[in-house]
């Protein structure tokens, strides 16, 4: 089990991570998602032991990460910004064997076999998901208990993400491994974290369930009899609306149930609930903590 304590890091005056309390139990795949500059890449670090916090407590199973190598040997850390030992695929599988003591030299070799990623292939020679579908492989045949990936799907096309995200819930499953990704692109996510964990300005504005935060908000496509009242309908938990078409999609700040009771009350021709994805949840999730473009025309 993987839990932090108060934990905050500053660079100089600008505050990366702040106060942030987390606990993830063992099998447990975890989303760390938030706008750019949010503070995932920071988080990450520090959870690998990279960084080490200005104030607060990471503990792995009640030991703590930093300056702890027998700790650390049992993490996967797969940055943003990649770097390789060596220069080819079959000195990258050896680097990380001597590190990690379950490392499968075979399992490594089958995953690279399947994607056509032969070993004596030179590093600088490989595409960027190339490059990405060899950490993913070392990652998944490292044998350890806990894997943080940072960006990690970036530039892998969809039969790869899909067979990694196949194989990360196996291993979670069976072995208990605790997998924490950091993006910000909730899309890549979508069906495969059970927790998620939702970053503002280096704060954690919610740790929830995708369930959870789907149901928390609904949408439906309104067309009125006597014409569209913006302030009642803010009133009414209406949190943004778009109209095209003279139909009006509103997003209500409660469940499904709930809007349905609001929109009886209204003079509407048609009206038609649409599901809500989870990427629109996360959009709505940062809106309301304040994050919003707004007032950009195009002329």
């Amino acid at each position: 089990m993987l839990v932090t304590e108060n934990v905050s890091k500053a660079f100089g005056k600008f505050i990366a991570a702040r106060d942030m309390n987390l606990t993830v139990k063992d099998g447990t795949i975890l989303g760390l998602i938030g706008s750019n500059g949010a503070g995932k890449s920071t988080i990450i670090r520090m959870l690998c032991g990279v960084y080490k916090p200005n104030s607060g407590t990471i503990l792995y199973d009640g030991q703590p990460v930093y300056d702890n190598v027998d700790v650390k040997r049992d993490i996967f850390y797969f940055p943003d910004e990649l770097y390789f030992s060596g220069t080819t695929i079959k000195d990258t599988c050896k680097f990380y064997k001597d590190f990690f003591p379950k490392f499968s030299e075979e399992l490594f070799y089958e995953l690279c076999d399947s994607f056509n990623l032969k070993k004596n292939m030179p590093i600088i020679a490989l595409s960027k998901g190339m490059k990405r579908q060899v950490m993913m492989n070392a990652s998944i045949a490292s044998g350890v208990k806990y894997i943080f990936l940072d960006e990690a799907f970036d530039g892998l096309d969809a039969v790869a993400r899909q067979t990694y995200i196949r194989l990360l819930i196996e291993i979670s499953r069976e072995k208990g491994t605790i997998v924490i990704m950091a993006t910000h692109n909730i899309r890549e996510i979508d069906n495969f974290c059970d927790e998620l964990c939702l970053l503002y300005k280096s704060n954690i504005i919610a740790h929830t369930t995708p369930e959870e935060l789907v149901s928390k908000r609904s949408r439906a496509i309104v067309t009125f009899a006597d014409g569209f009242d913006k302030d009642e309908f803010i009133k009414n938990n209406v949190s943004s609306y778009f109209n095209k078409d003279s139909k009006y999609t509103l997003t209500f700040e409660c469940p499904r149930s709930e809007a349905e009771q609001i929109m009886k009350s209204a003079q509407t021709q048609s009206v038609e609930f649409i599901p809500m994805t989870l990427e629109d949840s996360f959009v709505c999730e940062l809106e309301a903590s304040g994050y919003a473009i707004k007032n950009v025309e195009v002329v």
